[in-house]
């Protein structure tokens, strides 16, 4: 795998920073409501801070 789109990850809550800071490709995290909508089991903003650039 090259690449990765996830689109309102149901998982979020359970991602771990040192297991997200090791992903070695480039990831999209889309939440599809607005922010302060957004149920904490979807919010994809906690683990898209961890992933490298």
């Amino acid at each position: 795998m090259s690449s990765a789109v996830i689109v309102d990850p149901g998982i979020a809550r359970t991602l771990i920073e040192d297991s997200l800071s090791e992903i070695a490709i480039p990831m999209l995290l889309i939440n599809l409501r607005e922010e302060g909508t957004i149920t904490a089991d979807v919010y994809a903003g906690s683990a898209a801070s961890p992933v490298p650039q």
